[in-house]
């Protein structure tokens, strides 16, 4: 269906829209990177529509993968490889686990007196966290930035004449849990998502994020969860197992990583089960793109022949055979195969480039 002009009154009413399309909280970051280059403005005033191009201009949700592309720092991976989060849910036995930590962590004097003093209605909904959060934000008042600035070992006044560059300076967020609800017509359920806001030094949102880091790290619970329970008392859940897939490019080569966070009670069969259908999952990260085709040391292999940059191949090998007795090779093109064996499985690419 053509997507139609819906008449934005509010800033707040095109983030949501944004959030609708991405079916995700939009990245605090990179919608503050919109609104400063006037594209929520845009939207706001007809001239961009969210999801659809207008005239032949890109789309709201295009500049947003546009800037969400530039700020990562990196060559951006395909769409289709982005970080990718695979979470085992808790078997009963977590669940209780999570009430009991949920029943203890109530009377942390950290937690109650934060309840006490900032929340006089008591416990809210789930569903009233976002909007809770929203208006506490607007009596805090703008976000502030914080940067490290040093001081001398016996004092605490910052040293004199420190000016830190802009750069060095970064908005902190708090990380919570809400509630994606469908508009009226929409036929689709709830979506719980990981949100973050940014907050303002000394304001509630700030004091919560300092009791929601400091709880979490005890209990090990989810952040953005933990902060949510101090807000409900709905207990986070604890998974049996996560496995993060996080595709990252230092220049054209791949440093990706598999990360799996395992609870102790995880079986070992069902671990290797949970490894093995990741693995499958990723192209770059199948066993047999690693296979080597030598038990040579290929690291050392690499680096003997990077540091020669201008000697033939024959004569590589004669010096590789000369200085690894132990390694020999019997012919130089075995040493050609192995040697870009080990760049194309390193680089993740048949198309890395090759020496000779």
């Amino acid at each position: 269906m053509k997507e139609r002009y819906a008449g934005y009154d509010s800033k707040e009413s095109v983030r949501r829209a944004l959030q609708r399309a991405l079916k995700n909280e939009p990245d605090p970051r990179t919608w503050a990177a919109l609104v400063r280059g006037l594209y929520v403005q845009d939207v706001m005033l007809g001239d961009m529509l969210v999801t659809e191009r207008m005239a032949g201009e890109p789309s709201l949700l295009e500049r947003y993968r546009e800037f969400e592309d530039e700020a990562l720092g990196v060559a951006s991976p395909p769409r289709e490889e982005r970080p990718t989060k695979t979470t085992v849910p808790p078997d009963q036995r977590l669940d209780v686990l999570s009430r009991l930590i949920a029943d203890q962590a109530t009377h942390e004097p950290e937690v109650r007196e934060f309840r006490r003093e900032c929340l006089p209605n008591g416990l809210m909904a789930f569903e009233a966290v976002e909007a809770w959060l929203r208006e506490q934000a607007e009596r805090d008042g703008p976000e502030s930035l914080w940067g490290e600035v040093p001081r001398a070992a016996d004092d605490d006044v910052p040293l004199p004449g420190i000016r830190l560059p802009a750069r060095e300076w970064q908005v902190r967020f708090l990380n919570y849990e809400s509630l994606l609800l469908p508009d009226d017509g929409e036929n689709w359920a709830p979506q719980k998502l990981r949100c973050s806001h940014p907050i303002a030094y000394g304001g509630v949102l700030d004091r919560l994020r300092r009791v929601s880091e400091a709880l979490a790290q005890r209990t090990n619970w989810d952040p953005s969860a933990t902060t949510t329970f101090i807000l409900t008392g709905v207990p986070p859940a604890i998974p049996r197992a996560t496995a993060l897939y996080n595709p990252q490019f230092f220049g054209d080569l791949p440093v990706h990583r598999l990360q799996l966070d395992i609870h102790p009670s995880y079986p070992a069969a069902d671990l290797a089960q949970l490894y093995r259908r990741e693995l499958n999952r990723y192209e770059a990260l199948r066993p047999d793109r690693q296979r080597q085709k030598s038990k040579r040391n290929m690291a050392q292999l690499v680096e003997f022949v990077n540091s020669r940059p201008n000697t033939a191949w024959k004569s590589l090998c004669q010096a590789w055979n000369a200085t690894f007795p132990d390694e020999r090779y019997p012919q130089w093109q075995n040493m050609h195969r192995d040697y870009h064996h080990i760049i194309d499985v390193a680089s993740g690419t048949k198309k890395a480039k090759r020496r000779g």
